[in-house]
């Protein structure tokens, strides 16, 4: 290996073991946050994404305002711009909810400066993202959706966002809108918006059940008679043994009765007959179906689209010939 890449690799191995052990640093307890803070704001100019990483693992042990503006300000370095303005504006929001406070508790002048200072910053650096990133507003009546209905960016977290349902942050060159309905079934919609523009759009309607997969109906073809074919043997075979019977207890039995005779040669005579009427009726069947056989080899297939319609989907059903 050449020495520059022996050099470039050991340094790319020191930086991932750097960052492997700060984020080892920090045990688990009351004070994991903090350290988690402490860490990212060493990483916020040379890593600005894995400082992101940090923010955000230390905002969701404790959702404070401060972890939460340092996660989208770090998004913003590593040029994610509509999750880094998401959570700004989201800050922004926190921070105006403590400064009313404040201000209605008539808290010290000094706390209350250091709350709208914060808030004057997020702006500021909602501001500069303004020309990376588009919104959508759709179109509500006091900007409430209606019940059992959502939407999100798809690939957004609806708790890193402003608390307002119809105002959305997209992407440019194009992003996807998910909705969800009151039956569970989603839909994505695509919205084109320009750089620093809002662009208003209405709740799509819910789409419709997805028709049923296609059904092809295969014709039955007909019975070649072997069954019957078999049972005219057998019952050949009966008649045969109660004529050989009936004949021969006429014949050798001493006091032999003409009735039992009589019974026996008759049942062998209905049988054989029964045989008999079975054996060409299934060649007759055999014959049919070899010539349904031979014209389906020859015919082409066939197919008939059938309408499938019910209260709940439409769709349709293959019929046809094979």
């Amino acid at each position: 290996m050449h020495p520059r890449w022996r050099l470039l690799t050991a340094a790319a191995a020191i930086v991932l073991s750097t960052t492997t052990a700060r984020a080892a640093e920090c045990p688990e307890g009351p004070d994991e946050p903090k350290c988690l803070n402490a860490q990212a704001q060493a990483l916020r100019d040379s890593d600005p994404a894995e400082a992101a990483n940090l923010y955000l693992r230390s905002y969701r042990l404790e959702p404070k305002i401060d972890p939460l503006a340092g996660y989208g300000t770090s998004l913003a370095a590593a040029e994610r711009y509509v999750e880094a303005v998401e959570a700004l504006e989201k800050a922004v929001e926190e921070y105006d909810k403590i400064a009313a406070e404040l201000q209605k508790n008539n808290t010290e002048a000094k706390t209350l400066f250091a709350v709208i200072h914060r808030v004057q910053f997020v702006r500021e650096e909602l501001n500069k993202l303004a020309k990376h990133v588009g919104k959508v507003r759709i179109t509500t009546p006091n900007k409430q959706l209606p019940p059992g209905i959502t939407v999100v960016r798809k690939g957004g977290d609806v708790l890193l966002r402003s608390s307002d349902p119809t105002t959305l942050v997209v992407g440019l060159y194009g992003d996807f809108l998910v909705w969800t309905y009151p039956s569970g079934r989603t839909f994505e919609q695509k919205v084109n918006v320009s750089a620093g523009t809002f662009s208003n759009i209405d709740i799509p309607p819910e789409p419709p059940l997805p028709p049923p997969p296609p059904v092809i109906v295969q014709p039955v073809a007909p019975n070649d008679g072997s069954e019957r074919r078999i049972g005219s043997y057998i019952t050949g075979g009966v008649a045969t043994v109660m004529l050989v019977w009936g004949v021969s207890y006429l014949s050798l039995a001493d006091g032999a009765s003409p009735a039992v005779s009589g019974v026996l040669i008759g049942g062998g005579v209905v049988a054989g007959a029964a045989a008999i009427y079975m054996y060409f009726s299934a060649e007759t069947m055999r014959t049919n179906a070899k010539a349904w056989r031979e014209e389906r080899a020859a015919k082409p297939m066939t197919t008939t689209f059938v309408p499938v319609v019910n209260d709940q989907m439409i769709g349709a059903m293959i019929s046809g010939t094979l």
